[in-house]
């Protein structure tokens, strides 16, 4: 149970940064491009999903 309790909170936690973001007015290209530049410093077998990373490539493209 403690692995889906961690999930749940880990969620809960995503929608309250969300919440403060969206406050602040802080877009999703903005979150987007700092996510990257933060798996780019990662080392390559701790980077997530490459699918992931091309699906945010993408999004801070066309914004």
């Amino acid at each position: 149970m403690s692995r889906l309790h961690d999930i749940v909170e880990n969620h809960q936690q995503l929608g309250q940064l969300t919440a403060v973001l969206t406050h602040y007015g802080v877009n999703a290209a903005f979150v987007a491009s700092s996510l990257l530049q933060a798996f780019e410093q990662e080392a390559e077998d701790e980077a997530p999903d490459q699918d992931l990373i091309a699906d945010l490539k993408l999004l801070v493209a066309t914004s």
